[in-house]
This record gives structure tokens, C-alpha cells and sequence, in this order.
């Protein structure tokens, strides 16, 4: 099994719209054979001295950090396919 995950940086004000439009994408994804799709809206992740979600997108005070999660096991080739029982 393998994870597909991405941060983005998104505008507080548009919160709802991103909610609304990846709800329609995990049903997509989920059509397409990921058993699992998670998104997590950050509310309060500090910024880290080195590295950090914040760091990752260039986030702006006006902004979030929203991280999704899909795991797309049935695309995985099956030449990586764990053929233990």
C-alpha cells in the first residue's frame, strides 16, 4: 500500500468552497478505487524554524493549510503488490 498526500495553502475565506469541491473529488477518487480519503483543515500549526506545512506553501496570514490524504491501493502495479497471504 501506498499514500498520495498534499498540503496546499488555501484562503480562509473560501473554506467552504474547498470543502465542497473535495467532497466531489473523494467520491471521484473513491470511483476510481481509493478506499480512503482524509483532508485535514489546519487551524492552529505554528511555524517551524527549519521547516514546517506554513514553510511547505508559502503560507500568507490570510491563508490555511489543508492536507489530504488518499490511499490509492487498487492503482498500485501489481509488480509492488505484496504477494504474502
Amino acid at each position: 500500500m501506498y499514500v498520495d498526500g498534499f498540503i496546499v495553502a488555501v484562503p480562509k475565506k473560501n473554506i467552504a468552497a474547498y470543502r465542497k469541491m473535495s467532497t466531489k473529488c473523494g467520491k471521484v477518487w473513491r470511483e476510481h478505487g481509493a478506499p480512503d480519503y482524509r483532508e485535514w483543515v489546519a487551524v492552529a500549526v505554528k511555524v517551524g524554524k527549519l521547516t514546517s506545512f506554513p514553510r511547505a506553501v508559502k503560507l500568507k496570514p490570510s491563508e490555511t493549510v489543508v492536507f489530504s490524504w488518499i490511499t490509492p491501493t487498487s492503482h498500485v502495479p501489481s509488480a509492488t503488490r505484496s504477494t504474502r497471504k
